[in-house]
């Protein structure tokens, strides 16, 4: 798979399947289920509590898109198995992917790189920006405030809203799952205590830390020795 066509499908399925999964609450829709592991305490609150933790779970996940940290994550989807590595010094990123799809930032330039080694080179701001939504929580904020309401209106719509401790990469993390009861349709999110995703499920697909380290090497911002890149032009 190229590199273009693998960034396309994370940038339509970070989004879309987390606000799918999410969303099969309201809708209904889906009949798989998946939760964390290593759970050690789990909440469900009365509508003053389950606001107030969504909306600190929420503000904990945004101090992770200025954050400096290189994690490795297990992915597993339909039953396939991957690793991804994710590691940003803003303005630096690192998006890289068993299969060998790379996607560097090193501040100026932005290269698009497959198995093959070969590179397209494109200038602009963070053009990594859509890769990296569900990693650094913006693809959560969006969603999980929707569940910010009272426990009587989340009971009306057949939705459970808990909360919960666990592990993850020798991370401690804060997890918020939801489900809807009527199928047990399920998503869980976790984040660290800087707010870095730790684990993430949504019917058939989970995201797993495996390791973490909050020094990414300098090379990780570097383009490989024998990647070779062509320049393509700004656009817009």
């Amino acid at each position: 798979m190229s590199a273009i066509a693998t960034s396309r499908r994370i940038r339509r399925a970070a989004p879309i399947v987390l606000v799918v999964a999410l969303g099969a609450a309201l809708s209904a829709c889906g009949s798989s289920s998946s939760s964390a592991s290593s759970t050690t305490t789990t909440t469900s609150g009365s509508s003053g509590s389950v606001a107030s933790q969504v909306a600190s779970l929420t503000s904990l996940s945004q101090n992770a898109k200025s954050a400096s940290f290189q994690a490795v994550y297990t992915l597993t989807e339909s039953g396939k198995t991957s690793t991804i590595t994710l590691s940003q010094t803003p303005p630096k990123y690192l998006f890289k992917t068993s299969d060998g799809v790379l996607l560097l930032d090193d501040g100026t330039n932005a290269y698009y790189c497959g198995s093959d080694k070969k590179c397209l080179q494109m200038s602009g701001s963070n053009p990594l920006a859509a890769e990296l939504s569900l990693f650094n929580g913006t693809t959560f904020q969006s969603v999980a405030r929707g569940y910010a309401v009272a426990s009587s209106v989340l009971s009306m719509l057949h939705v459970d809203v808990s909360f919960s401790n666990a592990t993850y990469g020798g991370q401690s993390s804060q997890c918020m799952k939801i489900t809807y009861t009527k199928t047990s349709t399920s998503a869980t999110y976790c984040v660290s205590s800087t707010g870095v995703l730790t684990y993430w499920s949504a019917g058939t697909t989970t995201f797993t830390l495996t390791s973490f380290s909050s020094s990414p090497p300098s090379s990780d911002y570097v383009l490989p020795s024998g990647y070779t890149a062509v320049t393509v032009p700004s656009v817009g």
